[in-house]
């Protein structure tokens, strides 16, 4: 799963000299702008059939983190 959030991320992602892992900061490592987190968050939704909600993604600071949140959303 964090494989494809990856993916996600490599895209969205313009910093080439970050190296996408568990630990990435989404926000300060990727350097996303507030409309690019967004639209980060609705393509892991779209892709994982899934719905954030915006009190959980305050919670979430790095790719690991965000996988956690998919994986309690889908068992």
């Amino acid at each position: 799963m964090l494989e494809k959030i990856i993916e996600i991320a490599n895209r969205l992602c313009e910093v080439d000299d970050v190296e996408l892992n568990e630990d990435t900061s989404i926000i300060s490592d990727m350097e996303l702008s507030s409309l690019e987190f967004m639209a980060f968050v609705a393509e892991v939704e779209g892709m994982f059939n899934i719905r954030i909600k915006e009190r959980e993604l305050r919670k979430i600071d790095t790719l690991g983190e965000l996988t956690e949140l998919v994986e309690e959303k889908l068992a």
